[in-house]
């Protein structure tokens, strides 16, 4: 999937010819931000990121980022690219870390390239994305729940999930799963991977517990009380009464995402996730009287595709669950290849290039929840509810569990 043209990428095509082109690649907690993008009036990670570099006494021009996030949304791997006049760093002895102390704790600069190709830019020559939307399972909230991850105290039939994010491999449009009223000419994307893997907490460090778990088709149980996932072939313990709880991580790599489109699509695959006496109660219920959302079958997520109609799927999922992981570019440009987060992706889109060292999952692992459950994705306090339908509200309010 290389869709980038042949380039001279040190050709200055947009900038002036004798300023200086530098790349950041960024990390950011995006909650208490309003998005990436420069807004006068609110916080957000382009401001700060503004006011660091003036306040070393720098000039920035014509910054850039890869991918445009939302105001919630997470990145561990935002490139950023911007200029600066040639003799602006001659007073400055490491930028890194003099960003670093301008920053707010919630922006860091994970490494950078002083001197990038003149016509380098950090969207454009995009080959491709990786999101990770992270789930926290568990009856209870948990203290030691990861401040990315949005938590889900209900079971979830994660084997339908599976199936259904699996059929959105490929070339499609994605139109059912815009944001209205962003409506592009373009809405094809090509997935290379979209799929569910749990994560089991062995510390409270869980980004860094290494503790990635394969699950099989027919043996997954996600079951609220008690706590366990009972797999056959889990080979590293989940049950930990000092640390409870899992995490499912949907991971989606593509070579373009329209507006909210990953959010979409799992609070789409939420729905399908939804075991059937759940799903029953949800018909039956006076607050869910749109047809037109109870799509719920993991086939059913191609009907949706060809439909082309945001109306016909299911609202989108908080955004604080959500992070951009990695932005990959052509060899030539492709200055933080050697990040630790690159090995990982390589190890997704391994094991998918090969099925049979992975193990499956299916839609007949079932749970057992009560007849009065229900999963619908809500907004968190973060993001602006003025607009929302009340419909929506209602439909979002017995969802996620709201941590502190």
């Amino acid at each position: 999937m290389n869709k980038t043209p042949q380039v001279n990428y040190n050709s200055p095509s947009d900038r002036l010819s004798d300023r200086r082109r530098i790349v950041l690649l960024l990390e950011y907690h995006g909650a208490l931000f309003h998005g990436s993008q420069f807004q006068p009036d609110h916080p957000t990670v382009q401001g700060e990121l503004l006011s660091a570099i003036e306040g070393l006494g720098i000039r920035p021009y014509s910054m850039m980022f890869a991918g445009r996030t939302d105001a919630g949304v997470h990145a561990k791997g935002q490139v950023v690219h911007f200029d600066v006049e040639p003799d602006a760093l001659k007073e400055v002895m490491d930028l890194q870390t003099a960003l670093n102390s301008k920053l707010p704790p919630q922006i860091s600069v994970r490494a950078l390239c002083l001197d990038a190709a003149p016509a380098f830019h950090s969207q454009r020559h995009a080959d491709y994305k990786w999101y990770r939307y992270k789930i926290y399972l568990s009856p209870a909230r948990s203290a030691w729940m990861p401040p990315d991850a949005i938590w889900i105290k209900q079971p979830l039939n994660i084997g339908a999930m599976d199936d259904a994010a699996r059929l959105l491999e490929g070339r499609h449009s994605f139109k059912s799963f815009q944001c209205r009223g962003t409506d592009l000419p373009d809405d094809v994307c090509d997935i290379m991977l979209a799929r569910f893997t749990l994560e089991s907490p062995a510390s409270p460090d869980f980004e860094n517990s290494n503790a990635a778990l394969s699950f099989e088709r027919n043996d997954l149980t996600f079951d609220a009380s008690p706590l366990a996932c009972n797999a056959s072939n889990i080979t590293k313990s989940t049950e930990n009464p000092d640390y409870p709880g899992q995490i499912l991580n949907f991971d989606i790599v593509g070579d373009r995402f329209l507006y909210k489109m990953v959010r979409n699509l799992l609070g789409q695959l939420l729905v399908i996730g939804q075991p059937d006496r759940q799903r029953q109660a949800r018909h039956t219920s006076s607050v869910f009287q749109s047809s037109s959302r109870l799509l719920s079958q993991p086939g059913d997520i191609l009907s949706l595709l060809a439909a082309r109609d945001r109306t016909q799927a299911a609202f989108a999922a908080p955004a604080n669950g959500l992070s951009l992981m990695s932005v990959v570019y052509p060899d030539p440009i492709d200055y933080f290849k050697d990040d630790p987060l690159r090995a990982r992706l390589a190890e997704l889109l391994t094991n998918h290039a090969n099925p049979a060292s992975q193990n499956p999952v299916s839609q007949d692992s079932v749970q057992t929840v009560s007849s009065d459950a229900s999963i619908f994705p809500h907004e968190t306090s973060n993001s602006n509810h003025s607009n929302q339908p009340q419909m929506e509200r209602m439909q979002n309010e017995n969802v996620f569990g709201k941590a502190s």
